[in-house]
């Protein structure tokens, strides 16, 4: 596929192609992407030991982000984003504790399917993807402050 100097905007109008401001803007969307997810990842954490409030109810049930790509047509590019959040379908944990209020009539209580240990790492994951698409941003950043130098 060759490159074209060009794209076609929205009105269907030529349009010099950017492909540093395309980088940059697909990295700022790539973080707020990542901030959505840490907020999902901090809900999951916080409710990792909420029990439904009564017998036979559901706990909290594991938040997923699903993303999607989608097209710009401002910018004549394609970037990832949030489609919906999801719940996990895994089964509920159950733990027999008799005296507690969302107990069945054999004394089990479920509990939310939520993994410390793979939110953690979610959580870990989200991090690096940040920091590496703000690196992204920022030599694009440099890279804009070099082709400025030159054109004087």
């Amino acid at each position: 596929m060759a490159i074209q100097p060009y794209s076609m905007n929205a009105n269907g109008k030529a349009k010099i192609v950017d492909s540093l401001s395309h980088a940059q803007a697909m990295a700022l969307q790539g973080v707020k992407n990542q901030d959505f997810r840490f907020k999902i990842i901090a809900e999951n954490l916080s409710n990792s030991d909420s029990t439904a409030p009564k017998a036979g109810g559901d706990p909290y049930r594991r938040k997923q982000v699903i993303f999607e790509q989608m097209n710009d047509p401002n910018l004549g590019v394609s970037t990832v984003q949030v489609k919906s959040v999801v719940g996990d379908k895994t089964e509920f944990h159950q733990e027999y504790d008799p005296g507690h209020p969302a107990a069945d009539d054999k004394g089990m209580v479920k509990k939310p399917n939520v993994n410390r240990v793979l939110e953690t790492m979610d959580m870990m994951t989200a991090k690096n993807t940040q920091k590496a698409l703000l690196k992204l941003y920022a030599e694009g950043t440099s890279m804009r402050r070099l082709q400025l130098d030159l054109m004087r």
